[in-house]
């Protein structure tokens, strides 16, 4: 039953779809795609969009615990304007950040402003190596971070607002 922290729930494939390699999430209603399976310890390379207009959405990655919007986890952001910036969803008590750009709930991202124009694709690469923590966008990185716990977690893409599209979505195991 709906209620007003969570949306009613609506068929895959009318925000959801896929057509020639492109997986397109429509913005609307607000929500994510998310593995079945958990990870630790890789590097997860994400091509993505937003079409037509600034958007917000982002890469979801230490996914833990029941599916809601928005499920306990870690983002890279993906909102026009703050692409790179670290969010932490949950309570990651042990996260350690750089002081000066850390805010509640968010790590502000390093640097000069990556971003590419609205309808380019760009590059998130995320990197979690045994307690270090890497985000990048565009060959450039945006945070860092150590954690002295488990970042092992599922995997998920979200848009919320705004049409947005990702491709080549790729993820390499960092061995022990």
């Amino acid at each position: 039953k709906p209620n007003a922290t969570q949306p009613a729930p609506v068929k895959l494939e009318d925000v959801w779809t896929l057509e020639d390699g492109i997986l397109h999430d429509a913005g609307k209603p607000i929500g994510y795609l998310r593995t079945n399976t958990e990870y630790d310890n890789y590097v997860l390379l994400v091509e993505q969009r937003h079409v037509n207009k600034k958007g917000n959405g982002g890469v979801l990655f230490a996914i833990t615990g029941p599916d809601k919007v928005w499920p306990h986890g870690l983002e890279c952001q993906g909102q026009n304007g703050e692409e790179g910036d670290l969010r932490n969803i949950a309570d990651f008590p042990n996260l350690k950040t750089d002081p000066a750009r850390t805010e509640p709930k968010r790590v502000r991202r390093a640097g000069a402003n990556p971003e590419k124009p609205v309808g380019e694709w760009e590059t998130v690469e995320i990197t979690v190596d045994h307690g270090n923590l890497t985000v990048k966008l565009n060959g450039e990185v945006q945070n860092t971070a150590t954690y002295t716990g488990s970042l092992n977690g599922k995997i998920g893409l979200q848009a919320e607002g705004g049409e947005m599209e990702f491709r080549k979505i790729q993820l390499t195991p960092i061995e022990p």
